[in-house]
């Protein structure tokens, strides 16, 4: 357990404050690294006197270390976790993602833990941003009537127009990254931009708020992105882990190989890569025994 700070106190009673005028859901909109697992665990323990709890996390790969800084806010109460071969659903806090509650045989079971164990009273989205259907399953078939629904989210907007007032009613507390790092709790990016000679972005379209990949892709190996690339890591970031975002797959692997040819420790991994190998990856990462990371739509989360 941990000293909380100001604004995660401020949190915790805005929830009391809601609840108690009658407002069931909302989100708690803080900047990445402002601690919302610790705030969500915080909240659990404030309420576990009225039943037990779900945590939903957006992918397997972030379950078990939610449940870890879960467990260390409430180390008294049993934590279990619904993910791959593991299904402890009678858990009295269940941290689950919502990858495995998309299956209707898994959402089906956690469902009918409620008539032997009980009722889920506090329900906590991660990143509620990212799927509102799936959210919006797990309220309707697993949280009570009254139970309180909160979102954690650092950026709680979506590009496609859809508006999170489809589950919550409200905002219970936010802090961005600006204030965040006015007050103290962030560090301020150190950051450096440099252009990609030879490519002529004008060109390329925006579909859905976003450069059309094809376009992009053409107009960055059309420069030799690579090269650049490289050029520029080992000028200002040589001996530091480093994750690259790329557009497309093959670009990712491209620049993964071209590094590795000149010495540098890279590797790339895509949606595609196996569980297994995706954790062999990581591993050699944290060890430093790969430097840079060269990655498609995987690391985002």
């Amino acid at each position: 357990m941990r000293q909380l700070r100001p604004y995660q106190l401020e949190s915790l009673d805005a929830i009391d404050a809601a609840v108690a005028a009658g407002q069931r859901s909302g989100v708690i909109a803080l900047a990445t690294g402002l601690g919302k697992t610790v705030t969500a665990a915080n909240a659990i323990k404030r309420r576990i006197h009225l039943g037990r709890a779900l945590f939903t996390a957006p992918l397997d790969a972030v379950v078990s270390q939610s449940a870890v800084a879960i467990q260390a806010e409430l180390p008294a109460h049993p934590v279990g976790i619904v993910k791959a071969q593991l299904n402890q659903i009678n858990s009295q806090i269940v941290v689950a993602s919502l990858q495995t509650l998309a299956r209707e045989r898994r959402i089906a079971q956690l469902e009918a833990s409620i008539q032997t164990h009980g009722e889920f009273k506090t329900v906590f989205i991660d990143e509620c941003h990212l799927h509102i259907d799936a959210v919006k399953r797990v309220v309707e078939r697993l949280a009570a009537p009254d139970a309180l629904v909160c979102g954690l989210s650092a950026t709680p907007f979506r590009s496609d127009n859809r508006g999170l007032n489809e589950v919550f009613e409200t905002v219970f507390s936010e802090m961005d990254i600006v204030k965040g790092i006015r007050a103290g709790y962030l560090v301020e990016p150190d950051a450096l931009r440099f252009q990609l000679k030879g490519a002529d972005f004008s060109k390329v379209h925006v579909r859905k708020g976003d450069l059309e990949v094809k376009e992009l892709e053409e107009v960055m190996k059309g420069a030799g992105f690579a090269e650049q690339i490289t050029k520029h890591w080992q000028q200002h970031a040589s001996g530091r882990r480093t994750v690259v975002f790329l557009p497309k797959v093959e670009m990712a692997y491209e620049l993964a190989e071209f590094m590795r040819a000149g010495g540098i420790r890279a590797e790339a991994l895509d949606g595609g890569t196996g569980k297994g190998d995706r954790r062999d990856i990581f591993k050699r990462y944290e060890t430093g025994e790969t430097q840079v990371l060269c990655n498609v739509l995987v690391l985002s989360t």
